[in-house]
């Protein structure tokens, strides 16, 4: 596929190293959400807690959202992921907790 097929686009991405190909963002006119970096993921039983905060940047692009707005929607939902874990504090929700405070510094988008 040809960079150029996004030409004039929003692009959502949930995948690791978003920045990549947001570094040809502004050369070939899209925009992008991504991850800048490396996205963490939780297993079970964590996994099923980051669904929401991981769909949120997908659900604002589909709603007709700009990628900032997505962006700035994941790093929201990752953010308040983080204190839930925090607040309920399970075996393993403070180590997920921190992943999710990663997640939320690195989503990002580019234009």
């Amino acid at each position: 596929m040809s960079i150029q097929l996004l030409r004039g686009r929003a692009v959502s991405a949930t995948c690791c190293h978003g920045d990549r190909v947001g570094a040809l963002a502004q050369l070939n006119n899209f925009s992008i959400f991504g991850y800048a970096g490396g996205f963490w993921v939780a297993r079970n039983p964590q996994a099923q807690d980051m669904e929401a905060a991981t769909l949120a940047a997908p659900r604002v692009i589909a709603s007709g959202g700009t990628a900032g707005q997505a962006a700035a929607s994941a790093q929201k939902e990752f953010r308040l992921l983080a204190q839930s874990l925090y607040n309920r504090n399970a075996p393993g929700d403070r180590l997920v907790a921190q992943f999710a405070l990663i997640n939320s510094q690195i989503a990002s988008w580019w234009k």
